[in-house]
């Protein structure tokens, strides 16, 4: 099942709707996303997603970091779902289009995404988006994959978020694409940081590896390790099987509960 570790109080399990009924548990074949197409600034494509009517909007925004495929699988509607429980959403295509699959190789395309150059004006630009469009005090930023990568490096770099959620994260990008230290990286994030590694991500990132032990001694950070689980299954893992699903909605779940503490 599920190992949690907490910095700060373990939160307990408290669904704010039924989870069947959350967009992020649909198959994307099943769904019609809600939200909208847009591009900020001249080319960066973004889906965004405001509270519905009906829903009281927390105030609060959230970034959206995708993983290497663009915006495919249950991404959108996890989107949907943020907005469903009172975020403005933005979730932000820093590779304009193209995915992993267009090559060469994993190293040399994510290279062609750098930080100081793609990452951090994108960001910024959203961030002035939420603020400025949505009215959002706060933002935070919910992260798969690379995007967990982006959101760390972002916050180890003076982004303020108020917090980031964290599934199946790539931070290991950070020396496997970069060459630099991704412990030295981590050891530099400011914001609190909910991480949610799968069993088959790397152990630095589990309790008892470096980077997880750094984040649970400093700082309001959880680390929840979903060992049956491998990497992507919260966007991407197959809903057929049940302890997929279960997982997927537990992950959903603790994402809900650490954003609402940090941003509302």
């Amino acid at each position: 099942g599920m190992r949690a570790a907490s910095g700060g109080v373990w939160i307990g399990m408290a669904s704010c709707c039924p989870a069947t009924a959350w967009p992020a548990l649909q198959a994307p074949a099943d769904y019609n996303p809600r939200g909208e197409s847009i591009t900020l600034g001249s080319d960066l494509p973004a889906y965004t997603m405001s509270p519905p009517a009906g829903v009281s909007a927390t105030g609060g925004g959230v970034i959206v970091l995708p993983e290497v495929f663009g915006f495919s699988g249950r991404l959108r509607g996890i989107c949907d779902t943020l907005a469903d429980e009172g975020f403005h959403v933005i979730m932000l295509d820093c590779h304009r289009g193209s995915t992993v699959a267009d090559g060469p190789d994993i190293k040399t395309w994510v290279g062609k995404y750098p930080y100081e150059s793609v990452v951090e004006p994108d960001l910024n630009a959203a961030i002035a988006w939420l603020k400025t469009e949505k009215g959002a005090a706060k933002v935070g930023c919910v992260a798969f994959c690379w995007g967990v990568w982006a959101a760390c490096k972002a916050s180890s770099c003076g982004v303020e978020f108020a917090c980031c959620v964290g599934c199946h994260p790539s931070t290991k990008l950070e020396n496997f694409a970069f060459d630099r230290s991704e412990v030295e990286m981590m050891k530099l994030v400011k914001a609190p940081l909910c991480l949610m590694p799968a069993g088959d991500d790397p152990d630095v990132i589990k309790p008892g590896g470096e980077i997880a032990d750094h984040l649970l001694s400093a700082g309001d950070n959880q680390v929840v390790v979903f060992d049956e689980m491998r990497h992507g299954w919260v966007s991407r893992g197959d809903l057929g099987d049940a302890t997929v699903k279960r997982d997927v909605e537990k992950a959903t779940t603790l994402m809900l509960i650490f954003l609402k503490k940090y941003i509302v």
